[in-house]
């Protein structure tokens, strides 16, 4: 079997991420010109309930597959971890076959709970996919526990890349039937996705070199440490999905009694999560992979007690999300016309999007340090802290939404709000618990340095360049190029990152 670092892991996952991304984005291009702002409003209101409800049904386990094994794996424990594997998978198969049914006939109530009974069909679609996300969560864990990511990526951009086109072809056989059997057809392409994953996970785990070794734990002990990881994780998985949940339903609700109308309130809300959230989004789940390959590593420093090698990664970790999210942010800001024309041909939520840009940093730097407090064993103390914000994001987009001349900006202003204070009261708990030191220097003023220096190139190659190339796509690369290639430099010269830093992350 063979074992990555921390960083090649990390870069590894985030690759295939990437090109799932974009894979899923391109495959968004096509499917809004065939089910237009209504149909996307009804097809991503499906899907957040597909979300929340696998959620429901497999969080906790997966983490604590994740977790378990590497624990396993780093003392030696070869066979412990093959057979927490076995005896998770089974657990999951089951809870995913109870999830499959019970979201296929709690469909009609959560479309309704959600303010769009367009979604039943949408919902249905997507029930099958519970049961294969389930099954597969189990071998993906376990790889992502021994730090053997390319099953994982194989797996990923497959599955990309058979939404892509079961969805686009759901769609187009469908669209005579209607609105809703079309996004049904689309979003059907997410469960044949997911059946192709399953088995290239399957077939990876079974090809798997087994280790030979001394079992440690019996079964029932070994279910027990998987459940006093799970459920505390199912516990808090549960609440964060109900409020964002939550948010959903009072940002469609809002909407609609601000004034404006039905029919503008699903134009905004399907710009919003069509367009706005689509792009907006590829960078983040990108930069957040750094969190499933660290887990591993954190978990097995962790056991080891090497509090110091802990630190370290936690520090660089850090660091690292806030040196990758600030010129995605940076040219999501300012280029953010540029690349929703190049994607939709469709420029409605270019306000939104260059107003989102910012929250890339906070959010970025969020998701990584609850990756690491959750590898370290605290699970609560995060979640207490982004509950709270969640809620607060809550309370103001409530107030906001509903002014006819915000409208969804609210959502947007109010996220904007607590994604920067979570971000901050997470930092000052990782601060304490990992015993870390507060450099001012290394994770604020230099990475602000090199953001600001790309900011003014990008500014100025699109004030000259781009009445020269006269395209579109081609001054959108080229600006991001360059300036990216400023960004970089500037990183080295400040030496915000150094390549002593690079090799030690390595090993």
């Amino acid at each position: 079997m063979k074992k990555q670092s921390f960083l090649t892991g990390a870069l590894i996952l985030m690759i295939a991420n990437a090109i799932s991304k974009v894979l899923g984005a391109v495959f968004k291009i096509p499917l809004t010109y065939i089910i237009n702002e209504e149909g996307m409003a009804v097809y991503n209101t499906a899907f957040t309930v597909y979300i929340m409800f696998l959620s429901l049904v497999i969080s906790g386990l997966p983490f604590a597959i994740s977790k378990t094994v590497a624990e396993s794996m780093t003392l030696k424990k070869f066979s412990d971890a093959r057979r927490t594997v076995n005896l998770s998978t089974l657990m999951l198969s089951l809870t995913g076959l109870f999830g499959t049914v019970l979201l296929y006939f709690l469909a009609p109530y959560l479309a309704l709970a959600m303010k769009e009974e367009g979604a039943v069909l949408a919902i249905r679609a997507l029930s099958p996919s519970i049961f294969f996300v389930a099954l597969g969560a189990g071998y993906k864990s376990y790889f992502q526990g021994v730090l053997n990511m390319v099953p994982v990526a194989v797996s990923q951009v497959t599955e990309a890349f058979v939404k892509l086109v079961a969805g686009i072809v759901g769609a187009m056989l469908f669209i005579s039937y209607g609105m809703e059997m079309s996004v049904a057809g689309s979003i059907s392409g997410v469960t044949v996705g997911e059946i192709i994953a399953t088995l290239i996970l399957l077939l990876c785990y079974v090809f798997t070199k087994k280790e030979n070794g001394i079992r440690y734990q019996r079964d029932r002990e070994i279910i027990k440490n998987i459940l006093s990881v799970a459920i505390p994780f199912f516990a808090i998985s549960v609440s964060a999905n109900a409020l964002t949940t939550l948010d959903t339903a009072v940002i469609r609700g809002r909407l609609i009694q601000s004034g404006i109308g039905e029919d503008m309130s699903r134009f905004l809300y399907g710009a919003y999560t069509g367009y706005a959230q689509t792009v907006f989004n590829l960078p983040i789940g990108i930069i957040a992979t750094m969190g499933v390959s660290i887990l591993p590593v954190i978990a097995g420093e962790v056991a080891k007690k090497n509090y110091k090698r802990t630190a370290a990664i936690t520090s660089f970790a850090i660091k690292l999300s806030i040196v990758l999210s600030i010129p995605c942010s940076v040219v999501m800001y300012t280029m953010s016309e540029e690349m929703l024309y190049i994607l939709f041909k469709n420029v409605t939520a270019k306000e939104m999007l260059s107003l989102l840009a910012p929250c890339l940093i906070p959010i970025s730097v969020r998701n990584i340090i609850i990756a690491i407090e959750q590898s370290a064993g605290r699970l609560f103390g995060p979640f207490v802290i982004t509950a709270a914000s969640q809620i607060v994001s809550i309370a103001l987009g409530y107030v906001l939404v509903s002014n006819a001349d915000i409208n969804i900006y609210g959502a947007i202003i109010a996220g904007i709000i607590t994604d920067f204070l979570s971000a901050a009261a997470l930092y000052i708990s990782v601060l304490k618990n990992m015993r870390l030191k507060f450099k001012i220097m290394e994770i604020m003023i230099k990475p602000t340095l090199c953001g600001v220096c790309m900011l003014i190139t990008v500014m100025v190659l699109k004030e000259r360049l781009a009445p020269l190339l006269n395209n579109v796509f081609v001054e959108c690369g080229v600006i991001t190029v360059l300036s990216g290639a400023v960004y970089v430099l500037m990183v080295f010269l400040t030496n915000t990152i150094n390549f002593d830093e690079l090799k030690k992350m390595r090993k």
